[in-house]
């Protein structure tokens, strides 16, 4: 069924990642997909004392979305955890604001800032790459 609906759906425009994201961690999804508020209404294998029932339980969500093109099922899924309303405007799914954010540098609790005294980035955090990479984890 997943194969023909993905087949018969129409184009999506997704939502590509931030430039400079640190690389996706499937540990740091956990604990986002734990504490950003997934288990409110989704269920998964490796948080069983979880009894929500008002989305999917999305314990093997990856071998639904990676059937024929993995990569491009990891590229929906982040645009859909982004903004779910993108994908369709009435949806119950809530935006729970997973933008990626900046971690500047520091030395002695201070900013270290560049010649134009504009904070230096170090990395960026992008939670919702980190909960496509708890996800879609084998």
């Amino acid at each position: 069924i997943t194969d023909y609906l993905l087949k018969a759906s129409q184009p999506y425009d997704v939502i590509k990642p931030a430039e400079g994201v640190a690389a996706a961690d499937a540990e740091r999804g956990k604990k986002v997909f734990e504490v950003r508020g997934c288990l409110a209404c989704h269920a998964h294998d490796e948080f069983p004392a979880s009894h929500a029932h008002q989305g999917p339980n999305l314990s093997r969500i990856a071998e639904k979305l990676s059937l024929d093109n993995p990569e491009q099922g990891a590229k929906w899924l982040y645009s859909w955890l982004r903004e779910p309303n993108r994908y369709h405007n009435r949806t119950v799914m809530p935006n729970v604001y997973l933008d990626p954010y900046p971690v500047y540098r520091m030395e002695n609790g201070k900013e270290v800032r560049d010649a134009d005294n504009k904070p230096i980035v170090e990395q960026t955090i992008d939670p919702a790459a980190y909960a496509v990479a708890y996800l879609m984890k084998p």
